[in-house]
C-alpha cells in the first residue's frame, strides 16, 4: 500500500490575490494534491505494518500504477529540474519508513482518502466529506496496517 501523507495545510502560508498572507486550508491542500500534475513522494507500507510517519494524520491512497520507483528506506527526496530525485542512500537513513515516488501526470493517482486517529474537528469532517464527494473517493481509516471504510 502506498500513501501520500499530507502535511502542507498544517502551517504553510500563501499570499492571496488581495496581497494578504494566510494559512493554507485543508480543502486547498487536498484540492492541490488531487489536481496537480507532478512527481510526489509517498510512504510505502508493506504487509500489515503500521505507518512509520507518526506526525501526519491525513493522506491519499495511491494507485499502484502511479508508482514509478520504490526504496528500501527514506531516501530524502527533493525536486531537481522538475524531477524527484533521492538525495541519500535509503538503506543508511535513520528513518524506519519506506519511500516511493509517484507520478500524477497521467490522470488520477489516488483511489481514496486515508485518516489516522479519531481526533478530528467537525470542520475537518465536513471538509473530508466534501472532498470525497467532489472527487468520488472513499474515506478509509488506517489502523495497524489495515484500511477500513470510514463514515466521518
Amino acid at each position: 500500500m502506498y500513501v501520500r501523507w499530507l502535511g502542507a495545510f498544517a502551517g504553510k502560508n500563501v499570499t492571496g490575490n488581495d496581497g494578504q498572507v494566510r494559512k493554507v486550508s485543508l480543502c486547498e491542500s487536498m484540492v492541490h494534491e488531487l489536481t496537480c500534475t507532478d512527481q510526489k513522494a509517498c510512504e510505502y507500507i508493506r504487509g500489515k505494518k503500521d505507518s512509520m510517519i507518526k506526525h501526519v494524520k491525513l493522506g491519499l491512497l495511491v494507485n499502484q500504477e502511479s508508482i514509478f520507483r520504490t526504496f528500501n528506506g527514506d531516501c530524502w527526496s527533493e525536486k531537481r529540474n522538475g524531477r524527484l530525485v533521492p538525495t541519500r542512500d535509503a538503506s543508511c537513513a535513520n528513518s524506519n519508513h519506506k519511500e516511493a515516488f509517484l507520478s500524477t501526470v497521467n490522470g488520477s493517482a489516488y483511489s481514496g482518502i486515508v485518516i489516522k486517529g479519531s481526533d478530528m474537528t467537525e470542520k475537518m469532517k465536513r471538509t473530508l466529506r466534501f472532498i470525497a464527494k467532489q472527487y468520488n473517493l472513499p474515506i478509509y481509516r488506517f489502523r495497524k496496517g489495515c484500511l477500513s471504510e470510514s463514515h466521518v
